[in-house]
């Protein structure tokens, strides 16, 4: 399809037209260049995805996503609701959402954030939580008085971020794009743990994927969720055949402009305002980090100032001591100079003796001389 066509196409649904008028040009150019048929669609977003991998509709496409994170066979028991308090309220951009129990009361929590949230450990320990007293409710309520701890079967946390936060780019741990939480014991003792976390760097894989290239089903999956390049797309067909029926129903959506682009208005829209939401936590965190680094260094100069003052006090104490040793020098200078004096004097004595000595041993000869 040409560029004319595609707008003459957008143009048929006046509702399409308009919203897609709403868009900035930067916006419009990923769907010109899908109804073009240039590239295809990012399915992140939650209408794309529950779309493509529908857990009712297409569940085999789910639990293959799954089995290549887990490691482990899953089938898709039932799609759950949040139950209680949403804690998804002060996520401002996640953009995905999916809660699914994969049989033996397993619970995943499968979550797409378009810029990695703050405090991603503190977080996802909160959500296993949460998942947790959620099936040892159930449990205890099914099973009553029979309920028994080894009942409890493991949770997943998987989070998927199109860009990660700052703590998955430091410099030792930013090559890897796969960061799977693990739980052992300084002793060695090996006990179970419920929490099974991972999260997923789609930028880093993003950096990685030409360089390494598909060796995985799990790669597989991860090229379809963040690559829209046909290149990737030929090479992920050509290693995995089941992918074109993926891409099949993403390319049947070129002839529903109506469709797809109210979903990716109502995407753009919820990122726009949630981004504004971010960038204000953001300036908020900040600006909070910067009022504590200010009372500390507050705190620091006060103590400063109270070194400072000690020092000047001990200063003072050392030139009181300073003047105390120059007036004893002083004094001992004097004494010296008397002793100098004495000394000298004494000399002279003992001077004139000798020769007074010498004068009459030389006067006198003989026996007297010896008596002398």
């Amino acid at each position: 399809m040409t560029e004319n066509e595609a707008i003459r196409m957008i143009m048929q649904e006046d509702i399409a037209w308009h919203e897609f008028r709403r868009l900035s040009a930067e916006q419009q150019q990923p769907l010109m260049d899908f109804f073009m048929g240039k590239s295809s669609l990012l399915i992140t977003y939650d209408a794309f995805f529950r779309e493509i991998l529908s857990p009712e509709k297409h569940p085999e496409r789910l639990e293959s996503f799954l089995s290549s994170v887990t490691g482990e066979p899953v089938k898709i028991k039932e799609v759950l609701t949040r139950e209680g308090q949403a804690l998804t309220e002060d996520s401002s951009l996640v953009i995905m959402d999916l809660l699914v129990e994969i049989g033996n009361h397993r619970i995943v929590n499968l979550e797409m954030q378009k810029i990695g949230l703050y405090f991603p450990g503190e977080r996802s320990e909160v959500y296993a939580a949460d998942l947790i007293i959620r099936q040892y409710t159930r449990l205890k309520n099914l099973r009553g008085k029979e309920f028994q701890y080894s009942d409890m079967a493991p949770v997943y946390i998987i989070v998927m971020m199109d860009k990660s936060s700052k703590e998955f780019l430091k410099k030792d741990v930013c090559d890897y794009y796969i960061h799977r939480r693990q739980v052992s014991y300084d002793s060695g003792v090996e006990m179970k743990s419920l929490e099974n976390i991972t999260y997923i760097s789609l930028d880093t894989f993003r950096e990685k994927l030409h360089n390494k290239g598909i060796q995985s089903r799990q790669d597989a999956w991860l090229t379809f969720f963040s690559s829209v390049q046909a290149e990737d797309i030929v090479a992920l067909i050509e290693q995995y055949p089941e992918f074109r029926e993926y891409y099949s129903d993403i390319a049947a959506y070129r002839r529903k402009p109506k469709e797809v682009i109210r979903m990716y208005s109502e995407a753009i829209a919820f990122l726009d305002k949630n981004t504004v939401k971010y960038m204000v936590e953001d300036m908020s965190n900040q600006l909070t980090v910067l009022k504590k680094d200010k009372e500390e260094l507050e705190l620091q100069n006060t103590d400063l100032k109270s070194q400072n003052m000690d020092l000047e006090a001990q200063k003072k104490d050392l030139e009181i001591q300073n003047k105390d040793l120059e007036t004893q020098n002083m004094d001992w200078l004097e004494k010296s100079k008397e002793w100098e004096d004495e000394k000298k004097a004494l000399e002279d004595q003992n001077n004139c003796l000798l020769a007074e000595i010498e004068r009459l041993r030389k006067s006198t000869t003989g026996d007297d001389s010896e008596k002398s």
